[in-house]
């Protein structure tokens, strides 16, 4: 890639790294354009005004050109109506890849294409090479569990510069150039804003009481108030004492939440994924290692496919708590292969 007068669309939010990752990519030779996404939670919008302020004052201070994308509806659409959808159904939702592929990093593709830009780029910390995903050099800080259900086609024209950084080091570029950025760290859940998740959860849902059960005795030990409130193998926030208890199940039917202190039945060593998503899909069954959430070690284990949106895997050892709706993110040593949805548990 020749960065001398190329032209690439970066997306900004006002904080460190997508600051510093557009300084970078003007100091390589890039002709960066900064583009900052607008949009609308249901409730109020993002970024706050002080984060586009920053933005706008770092494109001013490296001379490029800013824009600022309002998308009123978008967000809703693809990211607030899915963590519902998924909460409606009892499953744990993972926002943050939902919206990766079908809202932020999207928009700026659809942006770079209108404008007839060949490259995007984010500040993500992850690899990018010969249009393969990696883990970034940074493995504390590592996100390509957030990039695994991008299309390949991203992986072509998509540029990470703080791959081969650490945090340290992308601050100390910061400060020694003086860029202008937020001190915050952006949240997972960025639409909660500053609400706890049960709040929102109630905005939407009501409230549903019913019984909290112990699976093992069927003993009645407290009440709930709705059942979307909880999500499967949670330990914190139960309400009941002599613990640690951790959610087991959901009696729809009956409105029953079902606990037990029975850790060891969280274990399980085959999980059913379905649909999945493959940067390249193999051609039979492979072994891999297995992230069934961001922060998680990779566990090793083999995977069969099924059909063609269901496969298996059968991991080497137990897995603790594989919770359904959550993403399976497959790895071979740094290369990211791509995920699929956590569906079934099998014992």
């Amino acid at each position: 890639m020749n960065s001398k007068k190329e032209k690439v669309v970066v997306g900004l939010s006002g904080g460190l790294d997508s600051s510093t990752a557009l300084f970078l990519l003007k100091e390589k030779g890039f002709q960066p354009i900064g583009v900052m996404i607008k949009f609308f939670t249901g409730r109020t919008f993002l970024p706050s005004q002080d984060s586009i302020f920053l933005a706008k004052k770092l494109c001013q201070k490296l001379k490029i050109p800013f824009y600022l994308l309002e998308e009123k509806d978008a967000f809703q659409e693809k990211v607030v109506s899915y963590f519902f959808r998924e909460k409606r159904k009892l499953r744990t939702p993972n926002p943050c890849l939902i919206c990766n592929r079908y809202f932020k990093i999207k928009k700026l593709f659809d942006f770079a294409k209108k404008e007839k830009v060949k490259w995007v780029a984010t500040g993500h910390y992850a690899l990018i090479e010969g249009g393969k995903l990696f883990k970034a050099k940074d493995l504390k800080k590592d996100q390509s569990y957030f990039l695994s259900f991008l299309p390949k086609s991203y992986l072509r024209r998509l540029i990470l510069p703080l791959g081969r950084l650490k945090k340290n080091e992308v601050l100390e570029i910061a400060r020694k150039n003086h860029l202008p950025f937020s001190k915050k760290e952006s949240q997972d859940l960025c639409f909660l804003l500053k609400k706890d998740k049960k709040e929102v959860i109630r905005d939407f849902f009501g409230e549903k009481k019913g019984l909290i059960k112990v699976k093992e005795s069927n003993q009645e030990v407290g009440w709930h108030d709705g059942l979307w409130f909880y999500d499967l193998f949670q330990r914190k926030g139960i309400g009941i004492s002599q613990g640690p208890w951790y959610v087991v199940g959901f009696d729809k039917k009956k409105n029953v939440l079902l606990i037990s202190k029975k850790k060891e039945k969280l274990f399980f060593k085959e999980i059913i994924i379905s649909p999945y998503h493959f940067f390249e899909k193999p051609k039979k069954e492979f072994f891999a290692e297995i992230k069934i959430r961001s922060q998680q070690k990779p566990q090793k284990g083999k995977i069969f496919f099924l059909t063609k949106d269901r496969l298996k895997i059968i991991f080497e050892e137990p897995v603790f708590a594989p919770v359904p709706g959550q993403f399976a993110v497959f790895y071979q040593k740094n290369l990211c292969l791509g995920n699929g949805l956590i569906a079934e548990l099998m014992s």
